[in-house]
């Protein structure tokens, strides 16, 4: 029997991308506190009665007060040493808490009272996940498929494991399961369309997250990574507008802003790629990718000595980074200093082979040292190279 509190039925996405919460919504916040006001007192009057425990926990957890929470649901085990749900919530706090190891506990604990709860199952898999046991993590969920196999929540998490493993192919495999089994949970569409990202197919995970943010208009990290997944289709506008309502949700980080810089300079908006650019190197300052980026952008807006600060810096931060040497090699060859160019030029090459730019580059730069039977070796070298990377690219 799958025995559970309702909250952890709720909130049972353990390592999930969950929506945060909303700190303007003050109505709810004043509710919660009255609950808990009243909670408080009828505790008060009868301070031996575990179900009133268990309800003020279910009050604080939601309230984000985990100490609080786990307070409670410990009254509760000193009262009733054989609580199943109790053990799972407490379980859940500690999770939250990222107190990875005494959560593992209290889901074994749970499990002695209920060896044959798949949903208990799940969320030790999920503490196991967390604490590096990717094996024991995938060992339980299978058990969990073996003992309820139509059980959303262990094909869940499992195809969420798989793409934190960059197990993308075995990943949709899973959702697909948990989304024929459940199609109105929004994880599964946000997970699998971060598995189709990651092996390119662009168009098929805006499907995905399209179906996520209809079910769930508050996450935020669905318009990031379909905002990133309409950049690599070059649908740049449609990029701006989600990568925007990302960050105007609450996602500040470097990666957020690095991401819409790429979009504004895909736009050719080098002025606002430049403040992303800079708010990304504010929130991450060793970040290689960002100087490197930023230093094109400086070039773009007639900033050489910028330029070359920052793909200096780059290059400082990660020595065999291949395309800041053929960026400023560019660098170089806007200046006209060809045969420098041409340093930095054969640098990217003996870093990445199949550098096309790098090859089609210092071609140019031979031409204009006039040493043309090089310039046309590396002429035919480009001509043979379907890719490799641009000197601009990340």
């Amino acid at each position: 029997m799958n025995r559970l509190p309702a909250f952890l039925l709720a909130f049972l996405t353990a390592g999930i991308l969950k929506a945060q919460p909303n700190p303007a919504d003050t109505s709810n916040y004043s509710n919660l506190r009255e609950q808990m006001r009243d909670l408080t007192a009828q505790i008060k009057a009868s301070p031996a009665n575990t179900e009133l425990y268990m309800r003020r926990s279910v009050v604080k957890f939601a309230l984000h007060d985990w100490d609080g929470a786990a307070q409670d649901v410990t009254k509760v085990i000193s009262l009733n040493p054989r609580d199943f749900e109790a053990y799972m919530s407490r379980g859940w706090v500690r999770d939250e808490q990222q107190n990875y190891r005494s959560a593992l506990e209290d889901y074994k604990k749970a499990l002695s009272i209920d060896p044959g709860n798949s949903m208990a199952i799940v969320t030790m898999a999920m503490a196991k996940f967390h604490l590096k046991d990717t094996a024991g993590a995938l060992q339980d969920l299978g058990k969990a498929i073996t003992l309820d196999p139509k059980d959303w929540s262990a094909y869940n998490n499992r195809g969420f494991i798989k793409n934190k493993m960059g197990d993308y192919e075995g990943a949709m495999v899973d959702l697909d399961m948990a989304i024929d089994l459940d199609d109105s949970k929004f994880e599964s569409f946000m997970s699998r369309g971060l598995s189709k990202k990651a092996l390119g197919q662009y168009r098929r995970a805006i499907v995905d997250y399209n179906k996520c943010l209809f079910l769930n208009p508050d996450l935020a990290e669905a318009y990031l990574d379909r905002g990133l997944s309409k950049y690599e289709l070059k649908d740049f506008e449609a990029a701006l507008k989600d990568l925007d309502k990302a960050i105007g949700m609450g996602i500040h980080t470097a990666g957020s802003y690095l991401s819409r810089a790429y979009v504004k300079s895909g736009l050719r908006d080098h002025k606002g790629a430049m403040e992303d650019f800079d708010q990304s190197i504010a929130l991450e300052p060793n970040n290689p990718e960002a100087y490197n980026n930023r230093g094109m952008c400086k070039l773009m807006l007639q900033d050489a000595e910028g330029a070359f600060q920052d793909l200096n810096k780059a290059l400082v931060l990660r020595p065999d980074y291949a395309k800041a040497y053929g960026n400023r090699g560019l660098a170089k060859f806007a200046q006209h200093d060809y045969k420098a160019a041409i340093t930095d030029f054969t640098k990217a090459i003996e870093l990445n082979p199949i550098f096309m730019e790098a090859y089609q580059y210092r071609g140019y730069s031979y031409e204009r040292t006039d040493e043309l039977q090089k310039a046309k070796a590396d002429a035919e070298r480009a001509a043979s190279l379907t890719g490799g990377g641009s000197p601009a690219g990340r």
